[in-house]
């Protein structure tokens, strides 16, 4: 009784402040949803506080790599030793680099062999294939482990649809810089594939 006294009182809680409850809504409106705590949920009703990179700022930003992308969040500190390629890592809210948990699609990819212990290296991660990144800001210790405690990084990768198809595009811009990108995916037998490289 106490349980559904509790579901009750969140939920009410909810209406009232005016966040959009799933399911609840007749009308489909565009919510950004955020999967770095387990489940999907609306970012009005996440636990903590959050900014989201869409597939149309990545798109806008025309970025070679993440690191470019992760510059412009709210919140975050990039760090980059050197000209473009070299070692970049995020802190949040004046962490270390190696307290934030980066997880590519939900599995952890922090690099505990480098030389500041378990940071990520933004830089070699490209932003060619990138469909949505999730930042969640404060400490997630309790729930992913000691490499969470500044925060959570999610980058979700666009999905595979195993249709055979082949794409490629190249971009130039100011100061003689250029861009290209080539990307594969198909199925072989059982096994389906995916490639892509910028």
């Amino acid at each position: 009784m106490r349980g559904v006294f509790l579901i009750a009182l969140q939920l009410v809680s909810a209406l009232s402040c005016g966040a959009q409850v799933p399911g609840t809504s007749s009308t489909p409106s565009p919510v950004t949803t955020i999967t770095v705590t387990a489940e999907p949920l609306p970012v009005s009703l996440a636990p903590a506080a959050v900014s989201v990179v869409t597939e149309q700022e990545i798109g806008d930003a025309h970025a070679l790599n993440s690191a470019d992308l992760m510059r412009d969040v709210p919140f975050v500190n990039l760090a980059q030793n050197g000209s473009a390629g070299s070692l970049s890592t995020v802190t949040i809210r004046g962490g270390k680099p190696n307290l934030v948990l980066v997880m590519i699609d939900g599995i952890p990819a922090n690099d505990l062999s480098n030389l500041l212990g378990g940071a990520f290296d933004f830089s070699s991660l490209l932003a060619h294939d990138l469909e949505r990144i999730e930042v969640v800001r404060g400490p997630l210790s309790s729930g992913y482990g000691s490499e969470a405690m500044s925060g959570v990084v999610n980058v979700i990768t666009k999905p595979t649809h195993y249709e055979p198809d082949v794409s490629a595009g190249i971009e130039t811009g100011s100061f003689g810089t250029f861009g290209a990108n080539l990307g594969a995916e198909g199925v072989r037998g059982r096994f389906g594939y995916k490639l892509s490289g910028a």
